[in-house]
């Protein structure tokens, strides 16, 4: 079985030789290796190169820089495997990854496979949480398995390296990438979803994800606000077109609590818990019609309202609760949890 190795590559020069290497040298070796080079301006382009010259399973694309999405889908377009398969340009896999996911492939014939990430942040490395063992793959309606995949403990949908996706199922629904969203990864697994998948998955840790400072992600400028909320209407917008189905309800509401919590964590760090900044956010939130009628469906709906399985997901139904009912003292709310925070 063919394997459709997808890279999209953007100024990283620095950690390319070792991304390549990983995929070049694994042991599963039925391997298309699509580079995509989305218009670097360093070295990646001569590193490309080398590669390609040194294995016939590359294969090499050149764009304009249109961003991470563009070039995805301009590999997901060239992919002739029964599966295709995303890694970052600064991530590496484990040797045996592939061939992991492959046997699976095997018994499960899974729309979708995935596996464990391990965390790498200044050489530092931790292992990010497998899926809770009460979460059942075979029943994508439940509550539970939409909040462990999406927004809490895993979070394995959240991010689209480390899995395989079989290429039909993504040709049949026309699923690609959207440019001009923040999250485009958990957006794309979004549409997967509720395009009812089958999927399954590999305990083992397979992937080593490398995060590293993005100073786009750590201002806030004039587009913040947008950049925010942009999938929660990419995603409204999609869901208006497909049938409804029990894959696609409570997902929106649910994404309306984890991204309202996100946007106002952020500009509370990046602040430094400044309250004017926490209380315009909060008040543009309750302004915008979409957020306020999906805050209205959360506090109506009786499977989140009674969903008290975690502290967490408690927390984040608590903060969205302020912004509907008093979004004049989320930012008091948030001062006092911080320093609960520091006192505990």
């Amino acid at each position: 079985m063919l394997i459709s190795v997808i890279i999209p590559i953007y100024n990283k020069e620095e950690y390319l030789d070792e991304c390549i290497n990983s995929v070049v040298n694994q042991t599963y070796k039925n391997l298309e290796i699509i580079l995509v080079n989305d218009g670097s301006t360093d070295r990646s382009e001569v590193i490309i190169n080398k590669w390609y010259k040194k294995d016939d399973r590359i294969v090499f694309l050149n764009q304009e820089n249109k961003g991470v999405s563009s070039a995805r889908n301009k590999g997901i377009s060239k992919a002739n495997g029964e599966y295709v398969f995303f890694i970052d340009a600064d991530d590496r896999l484990e040797d045996n990854a592939l061939n992991l996911l492959y046997k699976d492939s095997l018994i499960n014939k899974s729309d979708i496979i995935m596996s464990n990430f391990i965390h790498v942040k200044n050489k530092y490395i931790s292992y990010r949480p497998k899926i809770s063992e009460t979460i059942d793959l075979n029943n994508l309606s439940l509550l539970e398995t939409k909040i462990e995949l999406f927004v809490l403990n895993s979070r394995l949908l959240s991010m689209v390296c480390n899995k395989m996706y079989n290429l039909k199922f993504l040709k049949n629904y026309g699923l690609s990438f959207d440019n001009n969203v923040t999250s485009e990864d958990r957006l794309f697994n979004l549409k997967c979803y509720v395009n009812c998948p089958t999927i399954s998955y590999v305990n083992a840790y397979t992937y080593y994800y490398n995060e590293i400072e993005n100073s786009r992600s750590n201002i806030i400028n004039e587009s913040f606000y947008e950049e925010c909320i942009s999938l929660i209407y990419k995603f409204s917008d999609f869901i208006q077109e497909k049938k409804k189905n029990s894959n696609s309800e409570d997902l929106p509401e649910l994404m309306v609590l984890l991204d309202v919590n996100k946007s106002l964590n952020k500009v509370a760090r990046l602040t430094g818990n400044k309250y004017s900044e926490i209380k315009n956010i909060a008040r543009k939130l309750k302004k915008d019609e979409l957020i306020y009628n999906y805050l209205i469906k959360i506090f109506s709906n009786d499977k989140i309202i009674s969903y008290k399985k975690s502290k967490k997901f408690n927390g984040m139904k608590r903060y969205c609760y302020i912004l509907y009912k008093y979004p004049q003292l989320i930012a008091i709310y948030k001062f006092a949890g911080e320093f609960k925070s520091k006192l505990s």
